[in-house]
């Protein structure tokens, strides 16, 4: 019984984390292009492009991680009988 609470905690846990870093890196890809259409109209700056690249590369992290995670709990049953 115990074996199995802690299984549901932790699809609980992964999926929670999946939902958030994947909706993170979404939001973050439309900072980047809010950023990038904003910054069309003036002068770029290093800062306003350093913004940018940290808009996009943590959009990327985030929603890869998040995909990673859901592929995690498709194949929970497998890791399952893995490490239990």
């Amino acid at each position: 019984m115990m074996e199995s609470f802690n299984n549901y905690i932790l699809i609980i846990f992964l999926g929670s984390f999946s939902l958030i870093s994947g909706g993170l890196g979404i939001i973050s890809f439309f900072r980047y292009a809010k950023l990038s259409l904003k910054n069309n109209l003036i002068v770029k700056d290093k800062l306003s492009l350093l913004q940018e690249e940290v808009y996009l590369l943590s959009g990327v992290v985030c929603f890869l991680i998040g995909i990673g995670g859901f592929f995690v709990l498709r194949n929970m049953a497998v890791l399952e009988k893995v490490f239990v």
